[in-house]
């Protein structure tokens, strides 16, 4: 099966900031499930999360379910909280108020100590690479340096090997 792979390398650190933040999203999801069921098979709809890419946002959009469950167990996520940017979940929680149950108990996992979420600073040469359908990454705000400014390496795979 197909496996997301996201490599981010470091080369120059931001200034001030910038560190990377990582959920386990899968883990959320299934304690999600034990939390509260509804709310987890909100997140499963097929219309449960409209992403827009920066780039071309009325281009470049997509509609599906925040989580998928393989015939095989194994889940997808598509998970992403950058509200103003990237995720539009207001329509969705419009149709369906427990995605907004879903939603702040992951926001809950995420900005309270948990084992969900870690955020860590990265400095040049520091790297990870993760499971872009299990773990969702981002990163905090930061400020550079004019005269050397963040410069962070992304590669995205999607390769049939494990």
């Amino acid at each position: 099966f197909g496996v997301k792979t996201s490599i981010n390398v470091m080369d120059v650190p931001a200034h001030e900031g910038g560190e990377s933040t990582l959920f386990n999203t899968t883990a959320a999801f299934l304690a999600l499930m034990r939390h509260d069921p509804e709310a987890a098979q909100a997140f499963m709809c097929e219309d449960s999360l409209e992403t827009r890419y920066q780039r071309n946002p009325e281009v470049n959009r997509a509609i599906g379910p925040v989580v998928r469950v393989k015939k095989d167990g194994t889940i997808e996520t598509r998970f992403l909280d950058d509200s103003d940017i990237t995720a539009c979940w207001d329509e969705a929680i419009e149709r369906n108020p427990a995605i907004a149950r879903g939603l702040d108990f992951f926001k809950s996992l995420m900005y309270n100590v948990s084992p969900f979420y870690m955020v860590t600073p990265m400095q040049s040469g520091d790297a990870f690479i993760l499971n872009n359908i299990a773990v969702s990454h981002g990163r905090a705000a930061y400020k550079d340096d004019p005269e050397k400014p963040r410069v962070l390496y992304r590669i995205l795979s999607e390769d049939t090997c494990v």
